[in-house]
């Protein structure tokens, strides 16, 4: 299997585009500069994921959280944060916290403090 490279030059035609985002896999190579690219021109890189542990969920599971303030080096980088009911309260401090120091936070759940055994 051939791994993909993204360059940037593929960032800044995408851009050119009026694209927002590119999506990239476990195969997909960025460079250094396709990342530098993609923060100057507020293109969001997103993560495609193929793994028979995420088969269960769906794309509704998941809420994203931006940061209000996005310049700074953390713009662009995501943060995945879960837990199961008693461990709610401390996820939803992590994630004021993270949104608080520029990262993005993808919430996987649980989304309440009853029981979800």
């Amino acid at each position: 299997m051939s791994k993909k490279f993204i360059t940037e030059q593929d960032v800044l035609a995408a851009a050119k585009r009026g694209e927002k985002s590119i999506s990239v896999d476990d195969d997909t190579r960025l460079t250094p500069s396709a990342v530098d690219a993609a923060r100057q021109h507020t293109i969001e890189l997103t993560m495609r994921v193929a793994s028979p542990l995420l088969d269960y969920q769906s794309a509704g599971d998941v809420k994203l959280y931006k940061p209000e303030k996005t310049n700074n080096t953390k713009a662009g980088t995501t943060v995945v944060l879960g837990a199961d009911h008693g461990g709610f309260e401390l996820k939803e401090k992590l994630r004021q916290h993270l949104l608080s120091l520029g990262y993005t936070v993808a919430d996987v759940g649980t989304y309440s403090d009853q029981t979800c055994d």
